[in-house]
């Protein structure tokens, strides 16, 4: 069963069932409203933003933060293991009970994350942490702006 991709203009809206779960490729050349349509699922919620230290924070404020450590641990799952279509079940304070992801595993579902979506996954779950946690797909950019 071979995926196609197909050409489309940049003038057209995005409808979720034109392209979501229905065995689409994610195009290489992202058409603008496909991306915009990305970049507002990726959208990091407001309630999220109380974790993270506020561009003001004074130095000695921001250094005794109580922010999880960047992991060193070299991950070796495939990209397709990283997504469910499962609803996410947990909040942002979870993501503060474990190291973040280094920055190779952050860049790997940053590459992954368009064709995931458009295999219809809603959320990520990243199962090094011996847990099934699954968490909003805004977890790339919440890591990112840790």
């Amino acid at each position: 069963m071979g995926k196609e991709v197909i050409e489309i203009s940049d003038s057209q809206p995005f409808r979720e069932s034109d392209w979501i779960g229905i065995g689409k490729r994610y195009p290489k050349d992202t058409p603008r409203y496909i991306h915009d349509a990305k970049e507002r699922m990726l959208k990091v919620p407001e309630q999220f933003e109380k974790y993270f230290p506020k561009p003001d924070t004074p130095v000695l404020e921001f250094i005794a933060a109580n922010l999880p450590r960047i992991s060193g641990e070299l991950l070796a799952i495939k990209p397709g293991k990283w997504f469910s279509t499962e609803a996410p079940t947990t909040d942002a304070a979870c993501l503060l009970t474990h190291p973040i992801p280094n920055n190779n595993f952050i860049w790997a579902l940053e590459s992954a994350i368009g064709q995931a979506w458009f295999g219809g996954s809603r959320c990520c779950c990243l199962r090094i942490y011996h847990d099934t946690g699954r968490r909003k797909m805004q977890e790339k950019r919440i890591y990112k702006q840790f």
